[in-house]
């Protein structure tokens, strides 16, 4: 059986390289011909294959999560702090940022109202994160000790399964993904290869090019978009 956590980094590679081509304008930076929908495969999946064997399966999840505890443990203790977390969520809040900032920079500037309004939500955001934050450390914390070792860390579903378990927003988003990853498993051996991961992102290129010359105008874009729409309210209202 195909394990789900195996999947779900191929889900995000797919929803960048091929959802992204119902979205308009430079700010999305979708990809516009074949040529670019399978660089950009190329490169989610080398940083996707931890291990470099060629495909995407549970080794490099648990190879991912290995690299991850290592470099949030920055005093090298073999343990995570809530304060180790913290910080690595907010270095990551940062280069987030940076990104915006980068896409916005073109954008007209906001009002000191708009920037208000904003900064109160961020705010909310951030308060009702640190509050999810503690509860998840707690629940991780399995020998209670204020600190999580690397199999504590590792102990977790993945963030689509999490979502799909606890029935909040997201999980309609994961399992369509993961149908969508399922497909891309062309052998079923429950594992990814470079060429299954381009094939299915290259047939959903395909799908929203309908004239087949290759490209993505922004007619198709936005017929693509429209039909997005539809099936999400159609699935709404079923």
């Amino acid at each position: 059986m195909m394990k789900k956590s195996i999947l779900l980094g191929g889900a995000a590679l797919l929803a960048t390289a091929s959802a992204a081509f119902a979205q308009g304008g430079p700010r999305d930076q979708a990809p516009a011909n074949r040529a670019e929908v399978a660089a950009k495969v190329d490169a989610r999946f080398a940083r996707m294959d931890a291990n470099s064997d060629g495909v995407v399966d549970q080794a490099d999840r648990a190879a991912r999560m290995q690299q991850r505890f290592a470099a949030l443990d920055t005093d090298n203790n073999g343990e995570l702090t809530q304060a180790e977390l913290k910080a690595g969520r907010d270095a990551m809040r940062a280069k987030r940022q940076e990104r915006r900032a980068e896409r916005r920079a073109n954008r007209p500037e906001p009002t000191a109202e708009q920037k208000q309004k904003w900064a109160e939500r961020r705010a909310a955001r951030g308060e009702r994160k640190g509050e999810r934050g503690a509860k998840r450390f707690a629940a991780m914390d399995k020998d209670g000790n204020g600190a999580l070792s690397l199999a504590e860390f590792t102990d977790r579903p993945a963030r689509g399964n999490r979502a799909e378990a606890t029935g909040k927003r997201g999980g309609g988003h994961h399992r369509g993904a993961m149908r969508m990853m399922k497909r891309a498993d062309a052998n079923r051996d429950g594992a990814l290869s470079l060429q299954e991961m381009r094939n299915a992102a290259l047939a959903r290129f395909d799908k929203v090019d309908t004239d087949g010359d290759g490209t993505i105008s922004a007619a198709e874009r936005e017929a693509a978009r429209d039909a997005r729409k539809a099936r999400r309210a159609q699935r709404q209202a079923g």
